[in-house]
């Protein structure tokens, strides 16, 4: 006997409702599954003994080496720590040594050379910043070193100029003490003091304008 449509749509449907049904009946098996795990799970860890859980704290940092990871680490810390130090006394020594010379370019000498020892002054303080150790001591010695020449050569009559090499050096060195303090706690006298310094210097020699207007002379393209 043939089998009418609407009946094989209703044993379809049958079946797939008894699917459905042994499906669910599964999960909720496997759903019961899983909480009685996690109870005896909660069970045995209740179980465990502080003293217990203490040892098997020890044995992993046994087995993992965490002592030694830790006793690492802060010798690695301290050695940093110390490299840093010598790294800010070699700066400091380095500033101390270029700045001493900076007196040299108000004398009576080859610019050339008087030019060298700006830059080399500039390039130390460039230095000890870009290794974020121009701060505390370092930065001190490097502020009172250029605030000082720069008072000497506006307080000394017989100089009247600076050459464009010294002035520029000069300016940049400002430049990166100004950040320094920027960036760091600096009392207000100890600023002001050098923006006076920086300014009584400024106006003797022109340096805005000199920064602005100097002409390489040996540069073809610049000659009139």
């Amino acid at each position: 006997m043939t089998m009418k449509q609407s009946d094989y749509i209703q044993e379809l449907l049958g079946l797939i409702n008894q699917q459905h049904s042994d499906l669910q009946n599964e999960l909720n098996w496997f759903l019961a599954l899983i909480g009685l795990m996690m109870v005896i799970v909660g069970l045995l860890q209740w179980r465990l003994s502080e003293n217990q859980i203490k040892k098997m704290k020890a044995d992993f940092r046994n087995d993992y080496g965490i002592d030694s990871l830790n006793k690492a680490l802060e010798d690695n810390t301290k050695l940093n720590e110390q490299l840093i130090d010598n790294i800010a006394a070699s700066f400091k020594i380095q500033i101390n040594t270029s700045g001493a010379l900076l007196p040299w370019t108000i004398e009576e000498r080859p610019e050339a050379f008087k030019g060298n020892i700006v830059s080399n002054f500039t390039a130390s303080l460039k230095s000890a910043y870009f290794l974020d150790a121009l701060s505390g001591d370092v930065l001190k010695e490097a502020k009172a070193l250029l605030e000082n020449y720069m008072l000497l050569t506006v307080k000394e009559s017989a100089v009247k100029e600076m050459s464009y090499p010294i002035v520029k050096n000069v300016d940049t060195g400002v430049r990166v003490i100004e950040r320094a303090f920027s960036e760091q706690s600096v009392d207000v006298k100890t600023i002001n003091d050098f923006e006076k310094a920086k300014q009584q210097y400024y106006e003797k020699f022109n340096v805005k304008w000199q920064l602005e207007n100097y002409t390489p002379q040996d540069n073809p393209t610049t000659r009139s």
